[in-house]
């Protein structure tokens, strides 16, 4: 009499060397299509392969091996097991949509980009800044230090954010104090990205503690929502403008891409710096021009920094830089139009021209 193992091989059966328990599930008589049968616990079954527990040993066999009755019996199971899976997942979704703000509203920060404050200026560039606020005799840890909830970021999220695919990020830096959220909403309804403009991030503040805001507004983005880390973009208007270049600089690893409205960032002579930020010398924009992000200047011939604009961007392709100036017809040292936005947005996104 042939041992069961040996009957199962000749069944069209793989006999598998490793066994692994299927609790859920219970044991049942499996028939084969030559009438060998065995009492197994089904443990999976992928649409191609079935894969049993039984007698101490893991078994892979071929649907087809099995007798019709088994045949149907499988086919229910995996239908059945569909339908409770998506019935789950739905309400899953359904629970976490219960808990997610869309449209506009006043986001708190509540999650720092990184939990130390040597941390913010860890690159290679940061470490630059931080020199020069020491020169400058401030203190570089002050600047991105405060204390939880603190600081507040308008954000809007498409109203078609379901959690199922993860959105990008562009984050608006104002030259105010207060939030400036241009009405881009269908551009980035679009392009399934949440865009987002922190509080108390204006011309008045140092530099470095607008950039800290910017990224800790993507961390508590990051906590909240479904994000895709490499679709993350950084803008702003005028101070806000050359910040948002900055930030790119700084940390080219998590920002995708710049927008800067009515502002470049001149280069040149500034004593020991390359750069009207004072931040950069010589050698650290000879670095990050190999960056492989793109920078983007948007202006009008009725903004006052019109022919800055014009002139930095030059200065920064000769110097190595992927950026483009967008010029703007009528546009004054405002944020520019949705239209020439999203054209520029396109672009940095190396999704355009």
């Amino acid at each position: 009499m042939e041992n069961r193992s040996v009957m199962l091989a000749r069944a069209g059966v793989v006999l598998l060397l490793s066994t692994i328990a299927f609790a859920e599930e219970p044991i049942r008589t499996w028939t084969s299509n030559k009438g060998t049968k065995l009492e197994a616990r089904l443990r999976e079954y992928d649409g191609i392969t079935i894969t049993l527990d039984g007698g101490g040993q893991t078994y892979a066999i071929s649907p087809t091996a099995l007798c019709k009755a088994d045949q149907l019996y499988l086919k229910s199971y995996a239908e059945n097991a569909l339908k409770e899976r998506e019935a789950q997942l739905a309400k899953e979704r359904a629970e976490r949509l219960a808990n997610t703000k869309r449209g506009t509203y006043i986001l708190t920060l509540e999650a720092k980009m990184f939990l130390q404050g040597e941390d913010y200026y860890s690159t290679s560039i940061g470490q630059s800044v931080y020199k020069s606020l020491r020169k400058q005799g401030k203190d570089p840890l002050a600047l991105v230090g405060y204390a939880p909830t603190n600081e507040r970021a308008t954000v809007y999220v498409p109203a078609h954010y379901d959690g199922e695919n993860a959105f990008g990020i562009y984050v608006h830096i104002s030259a105010e104090d207060g939030p400036s959220m241009p009405n881009y909403n269908s551009v980035v309804d679009a392009r399934d990205m949440i865009m987002a403009s922190p509080f108390g991030g204006g011309n008045k503040e140092e530099p470095m503690r607008r950039v800290m805001l910017a990224l800790d507004t993507v961390a508590t983005l990051k906590k909240k929502y479904r994000i895709d880390g490499a679709n993350i973009y950084v803008g702003g208007i005028s101070g806000g403008g050359i910040t948002a270049m900055e930030a790119q600089l700084t940390y080219p690893d998590i920002w995708a891409g710049t927008v800067s409205h009515a502002r470049g960032m001149n280069l040149g002579n500034f004593g020991e710096y390359y750069s009207e930020s004072k931040e950069f010398d010589r050698n650290d924009f000879k670095r990050m021009s190999k960056m492989k992000q793109r920078f983007a200047v948007i202006s009008g011939p009725k903004d006052f920094n019109y022919k800055h604009c014009q002139d930095s961007t030059r200065h920064w392709k000769h110097d190595g830089f992927d950026i483009r100036f967008f010029d703007v017809p009528d546009m004054g040292h405002e944020n520019a139009p949705a239209t020439e936005f999203e054209k520029a947005l396109d672009w940095v996104r190396k999704e355009g021209a």
